[in-house]
C-alpha cells in the first residue's frame, strides 16, 4: 500500500446526506433487504476511510500530518457518525423486523443502542486521542545496541541469545528505556480511567466491568466465568508450566530462572532466523498455506499482489501485529514488527488466520453479520498457528530443516501453556482494576498488583533484585491501554484452537473444512455454535484444561524422545 492510500479522500456532507434519508424510510418485510445492504455500502465508505487515516498514524508515529488528520477525524466526524449509526440502529430495531440470519446481530445491536449517550462522544474522542499518544510514546522506544539505533522491539533477539549476559543487557536496557516514560504513561493510565468510568456512569453502569461486557457483547459467558478462567490456569497450567520451567532450569544448567531465560533455547543454541526480510516472510507463508489448501495459497497470493502487508519493524513504527479490514473492498490488511525471529512467523501465521476470515466472510450481505465475537476471531487465528505448524520445512516451501522445524514446534506448544499463564494474569489485572478503580487511578498500585499476581502465577521465575521492572511492565501491554478486557478472549480462542488442533491429528483435511466452515458464520450464530461448527466446545474449566495440557505434554514427550 502506498502512502498516498493512506490519505484518502471523504465527502462527508454528501455521505451524512444518504445516511440521514436512510434514517427516514419506512422498513417492511419487502424493504428491509435492500435497506440494509444501502446501509452497510454507505458505512464501509467511513468505515474504510477511518481505518485508513488511522492506519496512517501507525505506520509512522512521526508523521504529525497524519495525526492531525485523524484528530480531526475524531473531533468531528467520528461523533456524528456515532449519532447517525445510533438512530439507524434503533430504526431497525424499533420495526421488529428479524431478517434470516439476523438473530444473533440484533441481540449485539440491543446491547450497542442500550450503551449509548450523546454525552459519552467527547468522552471517547478523548480517550481515542489519548490512546494515540499511547501509541507515539511506544512506537519512539529505541535503545542504542552497539552503536546501532534499534527499536526496542529489535531486541527480542538478543534476550534470545545464547550467552545468559547478553541477554540480561538486552532485557534491562529495553526495562531501562520504558522507565523513561513511566511517568507520562501513568498520567495517560489515570486519565483513561476516569474517562472509563465515567462513561460507564453515564451508561447507568455501577461498573466498568458490566459496561464492558455489554459492549464486547459477551452474552454468551459472564465475569463470573472469567474468574473461572483464571482459577483453572491456576489449578491445572501454572502446575504444567512449572514442570515445563524446571526442565529448562535443568537444561540451562542454571540454579534459578530469570525472565531473560524464559525464551532462549534450553539447549545453549543460537536463535533461529527463519528469514532474511520481510519479503521472505511474505514468500515463504504464501507457500506453506498453499501446501495446507490451495485456498488459503491464493488469498494470501491476493495479498500480496495488492500490497496489503506492512510487515518489517522500523524506527518510528507504532508498535505490536494486527489485521484490519478495508471493508469497501472486503479486504484485510496485515500489520507487524517482523524483525526476523521464529516468532515473527507464528504472528504472521496468527495475523493471516484472521485474514481468512475476512475471505470467508465475504458472501454475508449485512455488515452486522460480518461482526465477528472476538473470542471466536481469535479462534480463526490461533488454529492458523497450530494447522500451518507441519508445512513449515524448507520441503513445503517453508522456514526451517526438518531439526530446526522440530526445535520450533517444541516452543511453539510450550509457549501456548507460557500464554494461558500470561492471559490469566492480564485477565486477572483487569477485573482488580475495574473493582477497585480509585486504588487504581494510581499505576503504583497498579504495578504492585502485577507484581503480586505474576508470582502468584509464575512461582518458579526469580524476581530478586528485579521487582521495580517485572511490576511496570504492565504499561507494555497495549490492551490494557486501548481495548480493556480484550485479553481473556485469547485464553478461550487458544482452548478451541488447540481443539482444532487435535482434529487435524486425526483428519487434517476434515479440521480445515470444518474450520472454514466455522468462519463463515461471520457473526451469525452464537459462540457455542460457533465452537462446535469449527470443531471445538467452548469452555473455560479445568476439565476442558486438563485435556488440551494433557494432549499438549503428550506431544512434547513425543518430540523429545
Amino acid at each position: 500500500m502506498e502512502k498516498s492510500d493512506l490519505n484518502p479522500r471523504l465527502d462527508w456532507p454528501a455521505l451524512k446526506l444518504e445516511l440521514e434519508e436512510l434514517t427516514e424510510q419506512e422498513l417492511t418485510e419487502e424493504s428491509i433487504d435492500g435497506w440494509l445492504r444501502r446501509w452497510t455500502e454507505l458505512a464501509y465508505q467511513l468505515i474504510e476511510y477511518a481505518t485508513l487515516v488511522h492506519l496512517a498514524t501507525m505506520v509512522d508515529t512521526r508523521d504529525t500530518e497524519a495525526q492531525e488528520r485523524y484528530r480531526q477525524y475524531i473531533d468531528t466526524i467520528d461523533p456524528q457518525a456515532k449519532e447517525l449509526d445510533q438512530r439507524l440502529k434503533q430504526v431497525l430495531l424499533d420495526s421488529g423486523i428479524v431478517p434470516e440470519g439476523m438473530e444473533v446481530p440484533l441481540r449485539q445491536m440491543r446491547g450497542e443502542a442500550e450503551l449509548y449517550r450523546e454525552e459519552n462522544l467527547p468522552l471517547q474522542a478523548k480517550l481515542a486521542k489519548l490512546g494515540m499518544e499511547y501509541n507515539e510514546i511506544c512506537g519512539n522506544w529505541s535503545v542504542e545496541w552497539e552503536g546501532q539505533q534499534l527499536p526496542i522491539a529489535a531486541l527480542r533477539r538478543f534476550v534470545e541469545n545464547n550467552d545468559r549476559i547478553v541477554r540480561e543487557k538486552a532485557w534491562r536496557m529495553g526495562a531501562d528505556r520504558m522507565k523513561e516514560d513511566r511517568a507520562r504513561l501513568s498520567e495517560i493510565w489515570q486519565e483513561m480511567l476516569e474517562l472509563r468510568l465515567q462513561v460507564a456512569e453515564n451508561a447507568g453502569f455501577d461498573s466498568f466491568t458490566d459496561y464492558t461486557w455489554q459492549s464486547w457483547g459477551r452474552h454468551d459467558y459472564s465475569p463470573q466465568d472469567a474468574k473461572t478462567f483464571q482459577q483453572a490456569v491456576l489449578s491445572v497450567v501454572t502446575p504444567a508450566l512449572s514442570r515445563q520451567l524446571s526442565r529448562r532450569s535443568d537444561s540451562l544448567g542454571v540454579d534459578s530462572l530469570r525472565p531473560w531465560d524464559l525464551t532462549c533455547d534450553s539447549e545453549g543454541r543460537a536463535p533461529l532466523q527463519p528469514f532474511a526480510d520481510a519479503a521472505e516472510l511474505e514468500n515463504r507463508t504464501g507457500e506453506v498455506y498453499k501446501r495446507l489448501d490451495e485456498r488459503l495459497g491464493n488469498w494470501v497470493s491476493e495479498m500480496s499482489r495488492d500490497r496489503l502487508f506492512d510487515l518489517a519493524n522500523r524506527d518510528g513504527k507504532a508498535p505490536g501485529g494486527f489485521m484490519t479490514v478495508l471493508p469497501q473492498r472486503w479486504q484485510p490488511f496485515i500489520f507487524m514488527n517482523a524483525v526476523g525471529m521464529s516468532a515473527d512467523v507464528r504472528v504472521m501465521l496468527h495475523e493471516c488466520g484472521h485474514a481468512f476470515h475476512v475471505y470467508q466472510t465475504g458472501e454475508l450481505p449485512y455488515m452486522q453479520q460480518r461482526d465477528v465475537p472476538m473470542e471466536f476471531s481469535e479462534v480463526a487465528s490461533m488454529a492458523m498457528e497450530l494447522l500451518a505448524a507441519p508445512y513449515l520445512t524448507a520441503d513445503n516451501g517453508g522456514f526451517y530443516s526438518a531439526e530446526d522445524h522440530a526445535r520450533d514446534h517444541t516452543s511453539q506448544l510450550e509457549y501456548i501453556i507460557f500464554t494461558w499463564v500470561m492471559i490469566a494474569i492480564g485477565d486477572a489485572l483487569q477485573h482488580w482494576i475495574y473493582a477497585n478503580p480509585e486504588q487504581a487511578k494510581d499505576a503504583a498500585n497498579v504495578s504492585a498488583k502485577y507484581l503480586e499476581l505474576f508470582r502468584q502465577y509464575y512461582p518458579d521465575v526469580d524476581t530478586t533484585g528485579i521487582e521495580d521492572e517485572i511490576a511496570w511492565n504492565w504499561q507494555r501491554v497495549l490492551h490494557f491501554f486501548l481495548y480493556p478486557f480484550y485479553y481473556i478472549d485469547y485464553g478461550l480462542a487458544q482452548l478451541g484452537a488447540v481443539q482444532i488442533w487435535a482434529n487435524s491429528l486425526e483428519d487434517e483435511k476434515q479440521a480445515v473444512t470444518q474450520y472454514l466452515s466455522g468462519l463463515a458464520l461471520g457473526g451469525t450464530a452464537t459462540l457455542p455454535q460457533l465452537f462446535e461448527t469449527a470443531g471445538a466446545r467452548f469452555g473455560f474449566d479445568e476439565a476442558i484444561f486438563g485435556n488440551a495440557v494433557e494432549l499438549i505434554e503428550g506431544r512434547l514427550a513425543e518430540m523429545a524422545g
